[in-house]
């Protein structure tokens, strides 16, 4: 087992993932929690600027699948960050149209 696998297990918020990538309109989030936690997506631009807030509310424990619309961002490079439980975890995606 490597190091980046056992590391991850640690983590609260966990496999954060984006697909398809890049998207167009719509986007599916894919991510692990250890536990139910209230959870918030926040996403940027890659100046740094706060572009979009969803608070996803309450979430399970495992795998969850949240969409989301992207058809108000424009086309570039975004980061967003899942924050839960006091962590957070960031991916990368690209919006084209």
């Amino acid at each position: 087992e490597n190091d980046l696998t056992s590391k991850d297990k640690d983590k609260f918020v966990s496999n954060v993932k984006i697909s398809p990538n890049p998207l167009n309109s719509k986007g599916l989030l894919t991510f692990d929690l250890k536990e139910n936690a209230e959870t918030t997506v926040r996403i940027f631009n890659l100046t740094g600027a706060l572009v979009k807030t969803m608070n996803l509310g309450m979430k399970t424990k495992g795998e969850n699948n949240e969409t989301f619309n992207a058809s108000d961002l424009s086309v570039g490079t975004y980061i967003l960050s899942l924050e839960s439980n006091g962590q957070r975890n960031v991916a990368k995606f690209i919006v084209t149209r």
